[in-house]
């Protein structure tokens, strides 16, 4: 997917707990951006959505955990991050990756 505008998330790391069933997504947003909205969303391969959050006023540096449903050891899944600023799109990132320790 192509990024509106230039990035906005910088630092991005996904780390997977199989045995609970956890995604933690770490990043770090650049500060140019006043009372960020971002949102997290983690899609299957077939584009149905596991598990989203959405942090309101989001930190420079912020760190989440997901609960993706039905999600077996090594899934292939994708972190959507979506940036808004005053309920407009601000950027649009994804990253591939796959559901294993």
């Amino acid at each position: 997917m192509e990024d509106q505008g230039q990035a906005r998330v910088h630092d991005v790391a996904v780390a997977c707990d199989t045995r609970r069933g956890w995604v933690t997504v770490t990043g770090q947003l650049s500060t140019e951006i006043d009372h960020p909205v971002v949102d997290l969303t983690l899609i299957a391969a077939d584009g149905q959505p596991l598990a989203s959050t959405m942090i309101v006023d989001a930190p420079p540096e912020f760190q989440m955990t997901l609960h993706p449903r039905q999600a077996e050891r090594g899934l292939a899944l994708t972190l959507r991050i979506e940036v808004f600023h005053d309920d407009d799109l601000v950027c649009v990132q994804e990253y591939p990756f796959t559901f294993e320790p």
